[in-house]
């Protein structure tokens, strides 16, 4: 059996967290979700090996670090630009340090995983909505 991503806060190698005789949960660990989505004919982008997973966000993120490099050399007269590029490039580096750790993807507030949307939308994200609206 895969390693379910909330094991990532426990490590146990191979096993799912919940009792699986309690059957799939839809709101369960990412095994459960991602055998409910296979049965319903689609296979999101967690079902790929995690390491692929991470490895495609990881240049995306080199990619998108070494380009605010670029615009942060090219922004030298504007404080205020430098600033919020700053801010990026330190966010994307952050995001590649939780990629080579292993923990890319889980909240860093309450250790559960980050909604795919939001990781797609915003990958130097590091909270997940819950957390990030009680902020």
């Amino acid at each position: 059996m895969p390693t379910c991503i909330s094991a990532l806060k426990n490590p146990i190698p191979n096993k799912c967290l919940h009792d699986p005789d309690q059957g799939l949960r839809p709101t369960g660990c990412y095994y459960c979700r991602i055998k409910i989505d296979k049965s319903n004919g689609m296979v999101p982008m967690l079902a790929l090996p995690k390491d692929r997973f991470a490895s495609d966000c990881r240049r995306e993120l080199v990619q998108l670090h070494t380009t605010l490099k670029q615009e942060l050399l090219a922004a030298s007269g504007s404080e205020k630009k430098q600033a919020a590029l700053l801010v990026e490039l330190r966010a994307c580096e952050e995001a590649i340090k939780r990629i080579d750790n292993g923990y890319f993807g889980l909240c860093k507030v309450c250790g559960e995983a980050i909604e795919l949307n939001r990781l797609k939308a915003e990958p130097t994200t590091s909270c997940c909505l819950s957390c990030e609206s009680k902020n």
